[in-house]
């Protein structure tokens, strides 16, 4: 019997040798470890957030794509598994960055694009004021001569209708009135042109500033501009509504990521794509689920906002028919004068008033001056108009600030 105790003794000492020999192995450890699991995985998000790829110190709250108060996670939560060696990671970085650049790019022509627009405008309507200046000086010389007459007249002892001297007189007080007004106006324009200098060099290869004639005929100049601008960013966009749709499937996973300055939308597009996977598990269930939400609100949103957009883009419609109907009879108006009362046909003649032929170019002027202004104000609400528009697709800026980050 005692030998049979040493014998079990024994079995039981080499056993426990055994055991002690296969702590080395990895498995072992796993399974004598599987209680401080949770601490470890802890332990290698902040390991994570130590690498030298990131260069930023541990943040103890993360956030689904941004901080934003809709949608928010709290680490402590979760059981999280960090994934610090994905091999698309820099792949898909590169892309991202690429098509930030591009955007960019496009983004930086229309921004170039409008500032042209807005020094043009300024530039026409400074014109606009020298022609219409010119007119109401020929004008003015016109009734004082004509008065020079009467006074000669009225000197000569000769009959004098002294109804016409007064109307001449009232004529000529009005029209030193509307010039000062343009002298005003003058020297406002003459500041607002100088709106950006470095535009100068577009400017004069867009206009001439000789004849405002040659302006009307180049305005649309700008919007082929702009309509090829929105044409490419419509292409671009066909790239990210891709990527949206994959973006808003069914997850097997969250990205997560951090910001330098989560209230910088500049540092929040850039940074995009450091950081790490949450895989769906059971104990993920919480966010999946939240997640879900978020993205069916986003998409409701999405939907209202495309309605009003569309009830905007028919208003604006409306509005530039409108404004496309008054050039239209602007430019009737102005052929029906030249027409009826053509300034140099009344000239030749013995009979001709130096007055009413004065009041005639004043006229045709002004016309000429409401087209040019029109012509503007169309070509703004056309701007307007394709600003608008781009809202009915889903927003590059809204995609990066809203929508989660997939790996592919």
């Amino acid at each position: 019997m005692t030998a049979t105790f040493c014998k079990h003794y024994f079995i039981i000492l080499l056993i426990l040798f055994n055991l002690k020999v296969n702590s080395q192995n990895p498995i072992v450890d796993y399974l004598k470890s599987k209680n401080t699991k949770t601490e470890q995985v802890i332990d290698s998000i902040i390991n994570f957030y130590y690498t030298s790829r990131l260069h930023k110190p541990f943040i103890s709250r993360l956030s689904l794509r941004t901080e934003t108060d809709e949608f928010k996670l709290n680490r402590q939560e979760y059981s999280l598994r960090a994934q610090t060696n994905s091999i698309s990671y820099n792949k898909y970085q590169n892309k991202i960055n690429k098509l930030e650049q591009e955007e960019w790019e496009i983004k930086k022509k229309i921004l170039n694009t409008d500032q042209l627009y807005k020094k043009y405008k300024a530039v026409t309507k400074l014109l606009g004021v020298l022609m219409l200046k010119n007119a109401q000086s020929q004008y003015i010389k016109c009734i004082e001569k004509q008065l020079e007459i009467l006074n000669y007249r009225s000197g000569m002892g000769l009959n004098i209708n002294f109804e016409k001297h007064l109307d001449l007189n009232l004529k000529l007080l009005n029209a030193k009135n509307e010039f000062n007004n343009l002298n005003t106006k003058q020297s406002i324009l003459q500041i607002d042109s100088l709106l950006n200098h470095k535009l100068d060099f577009l400017l004069n290869k867009l206009i001439s500033n000789e004849d405002i004639l040659k302006v009307t005929d180049q305005l649309y100049v700008l919007d082929s501009n702009n309509s090829l601008y929105f044409n490419e960013l419509n292409k671009q966009q066909l790239e990210y509504k891709q990527e949206i749709r994959d973006a808003t499937k069914k997850l097997d996973y969250l990205q997560i990521h951090y910001h330098e300055d989560p209230s910088d939308p500049v540092n929040q597009k850039l940074t995009i794509g450091a950081g790490f996977r949450i895989p769906m598990m059971g104990s993920n269930q919480k966010i999946k689920d939240e997640y879900e939400i978020k993205r069916l609100s986003l998409s409701l949103e999405q939907l209202q906002e495309n309605d009003d957009t569309e009830l905007k883009l028919v208003e604006l419609k409306n509005q530039l028919k409108q404004l496309i109907a008054t050039y239209d009879n602007l430019v009737e108006n102005q052929r029906f004068v030249l027409q009826k009362f053509n300034p140099d046909t009344l000239a030749s003649s013995e009979l001709s008033d130096p007055v009413f032929i004065a009041e005639i170019q004043l006229e045709l002027a002004k016309i000429n001056i409401d087209q040019v202004e029109i012509r503007n104000d169309i070509l703004e609400l056309y701007i307007q108009f394709i600003s608008t528009s781009k809202t009915l697709y889903n927003n590059p800026n809204r995609y990066y600030l809203e929508f989660p980050f997939i790996e592919f």
